[in-house]
């Protein structure tokens, strides 16, 4: 049906529904005195044993996006969908992180844990 105009919204018609989880994290390795080696990370998440887990990974050290992109492929989660969508990592040299894209907080969780 048609959607209520804004002004007239009350709480008790409003549906919320999370549909896209984002969240950021730093793994801390640059205040060590370490760095993450992105060259690598793409070499280690490109093997058969992670296939499983990650749809792809791109790392181009001459483009303007300083960070290793990884696609990770969750489980099936209930409240993800019939589709089982990728959720984006970027792994960045300082090993500061971002995860976009993410159905749920549960979903979320996984990637970090990967």
């Amino acid at each position: 049906g048609a959607e209520a105009p804004v002004s007239t919204l009350t709480p008790d018609k409003l549906e919320v529904k999370v549909v896209n989880t984002n969240c950021s994290f730093d793994g801390g390795f640059l205040e060590k005195g370490y760095g993450v080696n992105l060259e690598r990370l793409v070499e280690l998440l490109s093997q058969p044993d992670v296939a499983q887990d990650v749809e792809r990974v791109e790392f181009d050290p001459h483009s303007h996006y300083a960070g290793a992109k990884v696609y990770f492929r969750p489980a099936q989660h209930p409240d993800s969908g019939a589709t089982r969508r990728s959720v984006f990592v970027g792994v960045f040299p300082s090993s500061k992180c971002v995860i976009t894209g993410a159905a749920s907080n549960a979903v979320a969780a996984e990637a970090y844990a990967f």
